[in-house]
């Protein structure tokens, strides 16, 4: 009447697992959706790596670090 050992892994329900893929499927999807209706605008993809730096005086900054 004793039947062999089972490993405790091996009765759980598999929900889990579907719900982390389910999970992943959408972080996916989502991500991907503000790409959406983007157009190219003819200017080379990284040229703003190139543009001059802005120029902010004090009376500019004071607010964002006081």
């Amino acid at each position: 009447m004793n039947s062999a050992p089972v490993s405790p892994g091996a009765s759980r329900s598999h929900v889990a697992l579907h719900a982390a893929l389910i999970n992943a499927a959408l972080i996916v999807f989502l991500s991907a959706y503000p790409f959406t209706g983007w157009r190219d605008t003819g200017l080379p993809l990284f040229d703003f790596l190139f543009y001059p730096l802005p120029y902010y005086t004090r009376f500019s900054t004071m607010p964002s670090t006081c």
